[in-house]
C-alpha cells in the first residue's frame, strides 16, 4: 500500500476501518495485499445526505476537490453524522494562495470573477440578494482546526504540507453533543458561562435593559415548566421561517407531544430569502425548505403543520391572518401558543409578534384562558419559565439536520448546544440541555408588544 491517505488510516485508525467512504473524483488506490484488502469501499463524488448513510462508516477520505464545495463547514458536518463514533477523517485539501499549477490558477480567476460579480450586483441592486455561490472556497488552517473542533472532531495530525500545493489532516469524531460520561464531556461550567456571555453581550444587554423597564414580565427566578399540564390540550407554534419553532422551544414542543398535547405548528413565511437558496429557480426558493417544515413535522408527530406561505423576502401578513389565528384559538380551545420573545431583532419575528398581538386585541375577553410563550431564536429572552431537554438533545439534533438548507450557512445545531446548556447551568441548576421562556397571559401580551417589541 503506498497511498498517503490509505496510510493515515492504517496509522490512525484502531481498530483497522472495515467500511470507507471515499470522497473524490480521481482514482481510487487499490486496496488488495494489504491491512485494508477486507474493507467495504463505498465512492462518492461528495459527502453524502447524512441520513442516508448515518454512522455508517468507520473511515472517510476526502481525497479532492473539497475547496470547490461552496458550503464547506455543512461539509464537515456531514461527515462526521455519517461516521461512526470515534471514526477517521482524512482530508486532503488545496492550501490558500496556492497558484502552483493551471488548475489553481483557473480556481483563483473563479473566485475574483465572482467577486466583481457580487460587488456589481450589490451596487446596482442594493435591496437584492446576489444569485450566485462562491466556486471556490479555500480556509485557512486556523479557520479549518476551528471548525473541526466546533464540529466535536479531535485532531490528530495536521493541517500539514503535502506534495505540492496539497494540505492534509487527520481528525477522529467524538460525540456531535456534550453528555456527562462521554468522550466529549460538558465543558468547564465557569467558563462556558463567560464565553457565552461575552459572545452575546449586546443582546444579553438589550435583555436586561428590557426587564429593567418591564419588571411585571420579568420576575426574579424562572419557574420549572412541566408539559405534562399540556396533556389533552392544543398548543400552537408560531415560526416565522422554518427552523425556527426547532431552535427556539423544540425540546419544549417534544416534551409536550410526549405529554398527550395537541401541536399544531403554523410555518408563517416560505424561507425563500435565504442565501443558500439564492441560486436557485423561483419555484424551488418558495417550496424547498416548506419540504424540510413538513419533513419535520411528521418526524417530530406534530398533529398539523400549516404553511401560510408568506413571501419571506417581503413579509408583512395583513390582518385576515390576525383574524384566521383568532379564529384557530377559539375553534381549538388552544392553552398555549409560541412566538420569538419581544425583544427579537429579526423584522420578520417583529411582525409576527404584532401579528398575535392584533389576534389576541380582536376578542380579548375570548383569550382568557390563553398564554403565550416567547422563545429564543435571535434575541435573549428573560425567563419565566424553564423546560429541561436534557432527554430531547438527540432527538433536537436530527430534526435541525433536516433543516438542511438553512445549515449550510449557519451551524444551529451547535448554536442550540450552547445556548441550551448555558441556560441549563443558569436557570436549570447544572450540566444539562434547558431551553427558556417568557409566558405571559394572553390578555397582556399585546401591551407587551406595545411596550418593548420594535415595529
Amino acid at each position: 500500500m503506498t497511498d498517503p491517505l490509505l496510510e493515515h488510516i492504517v496509522r490512525q485508525a484502531t481498530p483497522v476501518p472495515r467500511s470507507i467512504l471515499w470522497v473524490g473524483h480521481g482514482r481510487v488506490p487499490s486496496l488488495s495485499g494489504g491491512p485494508l484488502a477486507d474493507s467495504r469501499v463505498t465512492i462518492l463524488p461528495t459527502i453524502p445526505n447524512a441520513f442516508d448513510h448515518r454512522h455508517e462508516f468507520d473511515a472517510i477520505v476526502i481525497a479532492d476537490g473539497f475547496e470547490h464545495d461552496p458550503w464547506p463547514r455543512w461539509a464537515l458536518q456531514r461527515a462526521h453524522r455519517c461516521l461512526k463514533q470515534g471514526g477517521t477523517l482524512v482530508l486532503q485539501s488545496r492550501r490558500p494562495g496556492a497558484l502552483g499549477s493551471p488548475q489553481d490558477l483557473a480556481a483563483a480567476a473563479r473566485r475574483l470573477a465572482f467577486s466583481g460579480r457580487r460587488f456589481l450586483h450589490k451596487r446596482m441592486h442594493p435591496e437584492r440578494m446576489f444569485p450566485g455561490v462562491a466556486p471556490d472556497t479555500r480556509l485557512s488552517d486556523d479557520e479549518l482546526r476551528t471548525i473541526l473542533e466546533s464540529l466535536h472532531y479531535r485532531l490528530n495530525i495536521g493541517p500539514e504540507p503535502a506534495r505540492g500545493a496539497l494540505r492534509r489532516l487527520v481528525a477522529t469524531t467524538l460525540p456531535s453533543l456534550y453528555e456527562t460520561g462521554s468522550s466529549a464531556p460538558f465543558p468547564d461550567a465557569a467558563r462556558h458561562r463567560l464565553v457565552h456571555e461575552q459572545a452575546l453581550a449586546s443582546d444579553f444587554a438589550r435583555r436586561d435593559a428590557w426587564a429593567v423597564a418591564h419588571p411585571r414580565w420579568a420576575p426574579a427566578h424562572p419557574e420549572p415548566l412541566d408539559p405534562s399540564g399540556w396533556t389533552e390540550r392544543t398548543i400552537v407554534v408560531l415560526s416565522p421561517h422554518p427552523d425556527d419553532e426547532i431552535i427556539g422551544c423544540g425540546g419544549t414542543l417534544l416534551r409536550a407531544k410526549e405529554a398527550g398535547a395537541k401541536v399544531i405548528c403554523i410555518q408563517a413565511s416560505d424561507g425563500s430569502a435565504g442565501a443558500a437558496l439564492a441560486h436557485l429557480p423561483e419555484s424551488i426558493r418558495q417550496q424547498r425548505r416548506l419540504d424540510e417544515a413538513l419533513e419535520v413535522g411528521h418526524k417530530a408527530g406534530f398533529t398539523q403543520v400549516t404553511l401560510w406561505r408568506e413571501d419571506n423576502r417581503h413579509f408583512t401578513p395583513g390582518p385576515e391572518r390576525a383574524a384566521e389565528l383568532a379564529r384557530l384559538f377559539r375553534e381549538q380551545d388552544v392553552a398555549t401558543v409560541f412566538v420569538p420573545f419581544v425583544t427579537d431583532i429579526h423584522p420578520d419575528h417583529q411582525a409576527l409578534a404584532h401579528l398575535l398581538a392584533a389576534a389576541i386585541e380582536s376578542a380579548p375577553d375570548a383569550f382568557d384562558s390563553l398564554t403565550v410563550a416567547q422563545y429564543e431564536v435571535w434575541s435573549c429572552a428573560w425567563p419565566t419559565h424553564v423546560v429541561d431537554v436534557t432527554r430531547q438533545a438527540q432527538q433536537l439534533e436530527e430534526l435541525l439536520c433536516v433543516y438542511d438548507t438553512a445549515l449550510r450557512i449557519d451551524d444551529y445545531v451547535h448554536l442550540c448546544e450552547r445556548r441550551n446548556y448555558y441556560n441549563s447551568l443558569v436557570h436549570g441548576g447544572g450540566a444539562g440541555y434547558a431551553e427558556i421562556l417568557n409566558q405571559v397571559p394572553a390578555r397582556e401580551y399585546p401591551e407587551l408588544v406595545r411596550a418593548g417589541c420594535p415595529r
